[in-house]
């Protein structure tokens, strides 16, 4: 016999959808940034990716967040502002630690995040954003961050970073780097750094590549309020930033690292980088340092290929006076392949330093590098130097062995010095007088450095004992000898200090005096990306501006516009600035009535206005049917300025005088004695545009019974097509009727809702067909819906002939079980009998069933094989009766040929079903009983009990007295049934009842004393049950299935306790009751 109970635990296996689509923020299933993040990185983006909209003006709470989940190229993860209202803010909240971020890509792929606004009230978040590998092996790639706000705060005793991209597990693969992340118009506030970029490796394979910053779509990229640098690239082969301004940079706290507005650095790469540097149309303005040095662009990452070109740097100041410097452009890092070109340099300024043997404030300063080119270069600077030996140079090369090449540069350096000072202030300045690495092709430079002095110079070669100096272009032609012969020496008329475009109107030797750079690139465009001259470019970063105006362009009426209204009113030009024109003063407007504007005096004078690009001259009293003429002539000067040479002369004809409404339209389809079709699509018309007449809009349509149109007729609006001839209505929103006389019209007009309509117009009509096919029958015997006997033999109807519609021939009758009838549904032919109103069809070939719905209907028709019939036949029901006996019980208890538990030494047999009627078959009054340890047996087929039926229950139980029918020995199969009766004692009884069987486990060992202390009631119970342990000493309460599962256990502490079973499903369990000596087995039963 069995003595232990073994009971086995399934874990289900859970599958998790993954996500996409598109998602709200704020809502129920993503309250907030956090549930984001956690469904990504629990369930990963679906096929097609996913997309989060984030809600406009929301303001979200969160703690640091850290997205896992992974994108693909197809399979994108997008988090954007819906474009409504202000971008959501989301407020993070930081920890003490040093290494918090805001949001966190830990070896995400394929990310954007767009239009967030990132702020951190309680100053401790060190990284708004941080992209970092998850492994060695598995890095965080093309990510975009774009449109996003991020303010942290400067001051917070960790280094702070707007952005930062670098491997926390330095990678051991290309992959496990951080590759391809691009950061577009964000805007990044009140930090110590902008942008880091760390790769952590010095191994070139390894290094991070493809990141970029910069703009889209004329955007704002945006760096300001900061500590140490802007943008810090550090480890990355290559690299690409771009439209970036960064601005108002102070450098606090202590140390003595400088700050940059843009800062490369490197270890020593393995070999060359495979990848450019690109730094372009770049502001660096307003960086500034009272005890460090301070750069705008410092550029050190080695073995690398720069294209350094179209950045304005300007305001760099180190103010701390020592051996500080300030640099516009520095290039410091061994094998580097500088391309400085088209950059504005002013105002660099360290006035308080000074060092030996080198200058102090530099505009340009390429210092440790393989191969250096400097062309269309502007540098200016101009201040005060306060420290007697101060040195500075608008252009500085502190190399004598690596070839530079300088072109078509302007260097003007006009600092001054007071009294008794013996610094320099060079145009260019070299750490000796050595001139042997300034290769051939240097030439067409103009150098400046103010009235020539010992301390005002062109060139200046240091040398502790004889330095190089020449403070004048001739001298230092001569020193040159092979290049520069063809440079020149001009205080050059910029704009202002800080705007070195040229005054277009001034003249200077930088127009037409520069020499084409075709080599070892080409430079084609200037600093404003206007085209350079291809054989007499401009020397200095601007290709000068003409000294007249442009042209003004889109006129309106365009030109050759035919059919100008004669109220015109206004006549309307555009002017966009051309970095290639001076701005215009005023317009000088002409009209006349030939393109010959001799002696024709001025229509208007129009001033122009910086930022406004639409311009407009009052005119009036225009002539029908006239040709114009007209120029708008920009003047540099109201009273004689420049104009350009040639203007483009601009003609626009006037309108003939029409009449102001359409003509009528004609050819109307259909029209006349002829009768239509019903099933008439359209009306249709033609409507030739005659030029005397106004053209329409549109044609209002009408139709209606009656000749007399209203607008309670109106049909349809049908717009009007210049030169389409054939026109039509839709009649698919109006039903014609059979036997029917209509009127309609078309109406021309100007305006839909003002007119004026055309005068008139004709009304038009038409005569439908008669109706071609029989009316429908009626009357259904059985009723719609009702109930037939299947004894009933025959289907009835009614029909009674409408006038107006033909009389059909006879009736198609169909039946079926499915509503929808089709031919196999065909049940037989009547014919039609003139006068005859009730019909009927035999059912004699069906068969029908019990409980079971048919449809059925009759089509009258013209003919039974060709038709027409009638339209709109309606499919009539019918349900028969019930089936006369129950359905049968199901789900037994014990299940069929399971186990049933009872104990040796006393317990009770309980069986258990279910029975859920069936709506087709008839109710039980009682279920008969039926037991024994065989099937055949005479006491098998005589019911032990009859248990009554409840309509409010569908689960039945019934404890067995009579055990004496059962074979009690352990293991024993055993036999059961239960049959469902109409009656107690007639029937009838459900049928195909099966037979139920159970084999018994006996246990033995019970404690009989200890099991009639313990008592448990009521039994059965619907939820609380108490137990009574009378003297007993009860340590716990197992609930257990009767198949053996435990479900539950109750730790007790009283004689008498209760526990609530109200959770459980009903069905029979058993309670493992466990005492101090032994364990006690009790059956309950929950209803």
């Amino acid at each position: 016999m069995r003595k232990l109970l073994t009971i086995l635990f399934l874990l289900p296996f859970v599958l998790k959808a993954q996500i996409g689509g598109e998602r709200f923020v704020p809502s129920t299933s993503y309250p907030g940034f956090q549930s984001v993040s956690d469904s990504l990185n629990l369930h990963g983006v679906a096929i097609g990716g996913v997309t989060f909209i984030i809600a406009g003006d929301a303001v979200f709470n969160e703690s640091p967040i850290t997205f896992t989940a992974s994108g693909t190229q197809n399979s994108t993860v997008l988090i954007t502002w819906n474009g409504q209202g202000l971008k959501p803010v989301i407020n993070f909240s930081g920890t003490a630690a040093a290494i918090d971020a805001g949001i966190t890509l830990r070896g995400s792929d394929y990310f954007t995040i767009d239009g967030l606004d990132i702020r951190n009230p309680e100053d401790n978040i060190e990284y708004g954003i941080l992209i970092t590998n998850l492994t060695a092996t598995n890095g965080a790639h093309y990510n975009t961050i774009k449109n996003v706000n991020i303010t942290l705060n400067k001051l917070n005793p960790f280094q702070t970073e707007g952005v930062k991209v670098l491997p926390t597990n330095v990678a051991t693969s290309f992959e496990g780097n951080n590759h391809y992340n691009k950061f577009f118009n964000n805007v990044i506030q009140n930090v110590t750094i902008g942008y880091s970029f760390d790769g952590l490796n010095s191994n070139t394979q390894l290094m991070c590549v493809g990141n970029e910053v910069g703009t889209e779509n004329g955007g704002v990229s945006l760096i300001s309020d900061i500590v140490m640098a802007g943008v810090l690239i550090d480890d990355q082969n290559g690299f690409s930033l771009r439209n970036t301004t960064i601005e108002n940079l102070t450098r606090i706290g202590t140390g003595t690292t400088a700050p940059a507005g843009v800062s490369t650095l490197s270890g020593n790469p393995s070999e060359p980088l495979s990848n450019d540097f690109y730094f372009q149309n770049n502001t660096i303005n307003n960086a500034s340092s009272s005890f460090t040095s301070v750069y705008g662009l410092y550029f050190s990452a080695r073995k690398a290929t720069y294209f350094i070109n179209n950045n304005t740097v300007k305001n760099i100041k180190s103010t701390g006076g020592g051996g500080n410097t300030a640099d516009g452009i520095v290039v410091l890092g061994t094998d580097i392949i500088a391309n400085i070109y088209n950059n504005m340099i002013s105002d660099i300024a360290a006035p308080a330093s000074a060092i030996s043997g080198n200058a102090a404030s530099r505009g340009i300063n390429v210092r440790t590098y393989s191969e250096a080119y400097v062309f269309y270069n502007s540098v200016f600077l101009e201040f005060e130097a306060t420290n007697l030996s101060h040195q500075s140079a608008a252009f500085i090369v502190y190399n004598n062995g690596d070839p530079v090449q300088m072109r078509n540069n302007i260097f003007v350096n006009k600092t001054t010095f007071p009294e008794g000072a013996t610094g320099v202030g060079a145009a260019f300045y070299k750490r000796t007088p050595a001139l042997t690495n300034i290769v051939g092709g240097s030439d067409n430079n103009i150098y400046f450095a103010g009235d020539p002095s010992p301390n005002n110079v062109i060139f200046y070669g240091h040398n502790s004992t004889a330095p190089a100096v020449d403070q004048t272009l001739d001298a230092y032609k001569a020193r040159a000898v092979t290049f520069d012969q063809n440079s020149y020496s001009e205080d050059v008329p910029f704009m202002s200090n800080t705007d070195l475009h040229i005054n277009p109107l001034s003249e200077t030797v930088a127009r037409g005096n520069a020499l084409p750079v075709t080599s070892p690139f080409t430079v084609n465009f200037d600093f404003d990306g206007s085209p350079r001259d291809v054989s007499n470019p401009d020397i200095g970063a601007d290709e000068i501006a003409n000294a007249f105006p442009g042209f003004g362009s889109n006129p309106n009426p365009a030109d050759g516009e035919e059919n100008v209204e004669v109220d015109l009113g206004v006549l309307i030009w555009s002017y966009i600035p051309n970095p290639e024109f001076v701005n215009p003063a005023s317009f000088t407007v002409y009209v006349n009535d030939n393109p010959d504007f001799t002696g024709v005096e001025p229509h208007a004078t129009v001033e122009w206005i910086s930022g406004v690009e639409e311009y407009a001259a009052l005119i009036f009293e225009l002539d029908y049917e006239t040709n114009y003429f007209w120029k708008v002539v920009p003047t540099a000067d109201v009273v004689g300025g420049a104009e350009p040479s040639e203007v483009p002369v601009w003609q626009f004809s006037t309108e003939m005088l029409v009449f102001p409404f359409p003509n009528v339209s004609g050819n109307p389809n259909p029209a006349g004695t002829e009768l239509v079709s019903i099933e008439l699509t359209q009306l249709a018309w033609q409507h030739i545009d005659l030029i005397n007449y106004a053209s329409p809009a549109g044609f209002k349509v009408y139709i209606g019974t009656n000749e007399n149109l209203t607008q309670a007729d109106f049909l349809s609006w049908v717009p009007f097509t210049s030169g389409q001839l054939d026109y039509a209505a839709s009649l698919t929103a109006f039903t014609l009727q059979y036997a029917t006389t209509y009127f309609w019209k078309v109406v021309p007009t100007v305006d839909q809702n003002a007119g004026p309509d055309a005068q008139g117009v004709v009304v038009w009509s038409f005569t439908t067909e008669l109706i071609p096919y029989p009316n429908n029958a009626t009357n259904p015997v059985p009723a719609n819906g009702g109930v037939l006997s299947i004894e009933n033999a025959q289907l009835g109807w009614t029909f009674v002939s409408n006038p107006n519609h033909t009389l059909p021939a006879g009736f198609k009758v169909y039946i079926g079980s499915n509503e929808v009838l089709t031919e196999d549904d065909f049940l037989t032919w009547v014919p039609f009998t003139a006068g005859q109103l009730d019909y009927a069809a035999s059912l004699t070939s069906v068969t029908l069933q019990y409980a079971t719905t048919y449809y059925w209907k009759v089509v009258p028709t013209v003919n039974q094989n060709s038709g027409p019939d009638a339209e709109g036949v309606v499919v009539w029901s019918f349900t028969t009766t019930a089936i006369p006996y129950p359905n049968t019980a199901v789900n037994p208890d014990p299940e069929d040929g399971g186990i049933l538990t009872f104990f040796e030494t006393g317990g009770d047999i309980i069986l258990g079903w279910e029975f859920v009627p069936n709506p087709d078959f008839a109710l039980p009054t009682a279920f008969n009983v039926y037991l024994g340890e065989d099937t055949t047996s005479t006491a098998f087929s005589i019911p032990v009990a009859i248990v009554p039926f409840n309509q409010n229950t569908t689960n039945y139980l019934y404890e067995v007295t009579d055990i004496y029918l059962f074979n009690l020995l352990d293991g024993a199969t055993n036999y059961w049934k239960i049959v469902p009766t109409v009656n107690e004692t007639g029937g009838p009884e459900a049928i195909n009842q099966p037979i139920w069987s159970f084999v018994f486990d006996i246990i033995e060992g019970l404690d009989l004393t200890t099991f009639n202390k313990i008592k448990v009631y009521p039994n059965p119970t619907k939820d609380i049950l108490n137990i009574d342990f009378g003297n007993e000493n009860i340590q716990n309460v197992t609930l257990v299935q009767s198949a053996g599962k435990e479900l539950k256990t109750y730790i007790m502490n009283d004689k008498i306790s209760k526990i609530d079973l109200s959770d459980f499903e009903s069905g029979i369990y058993f309670l493992k009751i466990k005492t101090s000596s032994s364990t006690i087995i009790k059956k309950i039963v929950i209803e």
